[in-house]
């Protein structure tokens, strides 16, 4: 499947999910994973991504006065990666071909960005590990910058980035932690379903009726609001240390009754927005009982994890074999932080 999202590093003595303002970047929470040292890798999405990821890791980086590197994945096709720490500028890359300036054709690249060579990007990037406390496997982080398909070894964008934490010293990515509550399980899927949840469907709704559409969304119900706050409330809690379950079940039964209801008294959206064209929105609407029925057919299977093990080239996790990767210890890579060390 493509693969559409935001991934994050930074580090902190609590979960990423829970830290201020980490909606800037996504709320969609899917994965996270522990690195060690408090470092943390959470992967995320929101509901009108691409976000503005070089004002976002700014000022988290200010804000949480950690590092922070946060990128965008486009279909698996290329990613626009970001990185800051407390008192360093943002620095950006396009990969593949951070010397190219042709548009890729998503909109997560800045309209304006500027050709790198890739052994200067590699450079940025082990400054940014270097402030960080890391210690950087050059050939690995050469390699995952500079690498393009070869005939042998084809390399997606998410791929990629893990290829790129790994050169952090973080050799082998564990599995994302255990969901507190998961976001797609029954009945909290009646609202998170992408396409077909009421959050996505009332969304839509919403943005339809801000852009002169009224006529193919319908009036605004009092669910709508309801399922957009009971969607994010239930992505915060995927990885909470501690959750009410029994009352956000009973919130997500309560706006779906309230959807049922709404729509028996109400004139279903119309089938065309104009001769010939289908309204989305009553597509949603009509495939969204018999999808959620899919989805949950498929209750317990999970996708295999491609970022997970030792990657692409376990044969780089050291510069020197003989040498294991080190981070420094905790108080050490703060104090490296604080004084700007390179």
């Amino acid at each position: 499947m493509a693969y559409f999202g935001s991934i994050v590093l930074t580090r902190s003595n609590r979960r990423v999910p829970a830290l201020p303002s980490v909606g800037r970047i996504g709320y969609r929470h899917v994965r996270l994973r522990e690195l060690g040292g408090g470092w943390q890798v959470l992967e995320t999405s929101g509901a009108n991504d691409p976000p503005d990821l070089v004002e976002a890791v700014a000022e988290l980086a200010e804000l949480w006065s950690e590092p922070v590197l946060a990128a965008y994945v486009n279909a698996g096709d290329c990613v626009q990666m970001h990185w800051a720490a407390p008192g360093r500028e943002v620095s950006s890359v396009h990969l593949p071909g951070s010397q190219s300036t042709d548009d890729c054709g998503y909109l997560h690249r800045p309209q304006f960005i500027a050709r790198r060579d890739p052994h200067d990007v590699a450079e940025d990037l082990a400054g940014w590990a270097a402030t960080a406390g890391l210690t950087v496997s050059r050939r690995r982080l050469e390699r995952a910058v500079s690498h393009e398909y070869d005939g042998e070894t084809s390399l997606s964008a998410h791929r990629r980035t893990f290829e790129l934490i790994r050169a952090f010293g973080f050799a082998d990515i564990p599995p994302s932690v255990t969901y507190t509550v998961d976001p797609y399980g029954e009945p909290f899927d009646l609202i998170t379903f992408n396409m077909f949840g009421l959050a996505f469907r009332a969304r839509s709704s919403a943005a339809a009726r801000s852009q002169g559409y009224s006529y193919a969304a319908g009036p605004e119900q009092p669910w709508e609001r309801q399922a957009i706050e009971l969607d994010a409330d239930i992505f915060a809690a995927a990885f909470a240390d501690e959750v009410d379950r029994g009352a956000l079940f009973s919130r997500a039964l309560r706006v779906h009754e309230a959807e049922q209801t709404a729509s028996a008294g109400t004139a279903p959206q119309p089938q065309e927005v104009s001769p010939g064209v289908a309204n989305p929105l009553r597509l949603s609407l009509d495939l969204a009982e018999s999808m959620i029925a899919s989805h949950r057919l498929g209750a317990g299977y999970s996708y295999p994890d491609p970022a997970v093990g030792t990657g692409t080239w376990p044969e780089l996790a050291d510069d020197d074999p003989a040498a294991p990767h080190r981070q420094q210890p905790p108080d050490a890579a703060r104090a490296l932080s604080a004084e700007g060390t390179p």
